[in-house]
Parts: structure tokens; sequence; C-alpha cells
């Protein structure tokens, strides 16, 4: 049987190499990612438009309205936020700096505009008959 005296040490240089990657992603590299992630996720959440453009992945769904996957959604856009917040932007060309603000402004009008949705949501039901409640019930 043949000896195998290296394996401990490739173990190792593996283990090292996944803890500290080799290059680590440059601020324009993270951006783009984030924009490729979010937009995988506009398909997702948006079955029928991602048909539109002819991505027949999501076929066989429908939009999914409800009150927790809306909450859902737009905690995922708060995080999104924050991480490309944390995007060095003097590290960006011109055109990524453009596109970072032009990300971050949709962004935050999106969150802005949770504010009068959350409280909509909020009021009791008898003012909002066929509303859904909070656990996913609807009052009729």
């Amino acid at each position: 049987m043949r000896s195998l005296p290296h394996l401990p040490l490739v173990s190792c240089l593996i283990a090292l190499a996944a803890v500290h990657p080799v290059a680590a992603q440059t601020p324009a590299e993270r951006m783009h990612a984030i924009f490729d992630t979010e937009w995988q996720r506009t398909l997702k959440e948006s079955p029928t438009f991602a048909s539109q453009l002819g991505d027949r992945r999501y076929n066989t769904r429908w939009p999914d309205a409800s009150l927790s996957a809306t909450r859902e959604s737009q905690q995922q856009t708060r995080h999104v936020l924050a991480q490309l917040k944390r995007i060095d932007t003097s590290q960006l060309s011109a055109a990524d700096q453009l596109n970072h603000r032009l990300f971050e402004d949709q962004y935050e009008t999106s969150i802005a505009a949770e504010a009068p949705a959350a409280s909509a949501a909020a009021e009791p039901a008898r003012r909002n008959p066929g509303r859904e409640q909070p656990g996913g019930s609807v009052e009729v």
C-alpha cells in the first residue's frame, strides 16, 4: 500500500485557504456580486416578470403577495442596503460609483415606502375587511 506523507500538509493548506482566501474581492467585485444576487432575487420574487424576459425557471409559480413574503423581502432589502453601504466607493470607477448611487437610492426609496405600508397593515381588520392579518389569516 502506498503511503501519503503529504496528506496532512495538503489538508492544512486547504483549511487555510478556506479561512484566508488568496485574493480578497475588490469593492467593485463585491458590488457586482450584490447586483447579480439582487437580480436573481427579483426574478424569483417576480416569476411573471422573469417569464416575460424569457427566463422560464419560475414558470410554475405566481408572485407571493402575502404579508409575510412582503416583510421578508423588505428585510432582505434592508440587509442588502447595509451591505452596499459598507463598500468603499472611492475604490470604484466613475461608472460604478454612479451605479452604486443609483442602486442605493432605489433601495432607500423602497425602504422609505415601507413605513406607510407597515402602518396600513397594522390597522384593525374592521377598517380593512379582506386584508391579510398577521399570522396569514384574512378577515372578511
